[in-house]
Parts: structure tokens; C-alpha cells; sequence
């Protein structure tokens, strides 16, 4: 039986960075499995867009920029909320 190691690496990966996604890595992988995404996809996105969730637009857990533009901000309820919509939305909608 195959070990699914994927959370911890990317959790690690995310604390290098101080991430405030690191506590989230097990919901980048289920997202990821659930919209048949690869599960670096998500992150790196975020990493582009907010150095992993560090520059972000005051309390909107919106670290990929995703329905942000001009003085439209679209916010979160949670990273959780933010990584589940963003991950349907890339399977759904691009």
C-alpha cells in the first residue's frame, strides 16, 4: 500500500515561506483529487499572486487574486472557502 505523502510535503514546502496556506495543505490535495487538478496547481498560482497568501487584499482570504480588479475585491469566508472555490473554478470554468 502506497503511502499519500502529498499534505506534508507541501505543508513543508508552504512553512519555508511562512505561508499562512501551510495549515491548509490537506485541502489543497483533496481540492486538488476532487476536481481532477494537479494538486501543485492551486499553490502555485497563489505563490504568484500573493507570495503564498502573504500579500493579499485586507481580510479576504483571496491569495490568488481571483475576482480581484480595479476597487472589486472578491473575499473568502476562509483559506478553505477560497482554496474549494478556486479549484472548481479552474475545473468548471477554464
Amino acid at each position: 500500500m502506497e503511502v499519500d505523502n502529498r499534505a506534508e510535503i507541501l505543508k513543508k514546502y508552504l512553512e519555508k515561506y511562512n505561508s499562512p496556506l501551510a495549515e491548509h495543505a490537506d485541502v489543497f490535495i483533496q481540492e486538488a483529487d476532487k476536481n481532477n487538478l494537479d494538486w501543485k496547481l492551486v499553490v502555485a498560482i497563489a505563490g504568484v499572486e500573493s507570495y503564498y497568501g502573504q500579500m493579499i487584499p485586507p481580510y479576504s482570504f483571496n491569495g490568488w487574486g481571483y475576482g480581484v480588479y480595479g476597487n472589486n475585491v472578491r473575499r473568502f469566508a476562509s483559506w478553505e472557502d477560497g482554496i474549494a472555490t478556486v479549484s472548481n473554478a479552474l475545473r468548471t470554468q477554464y
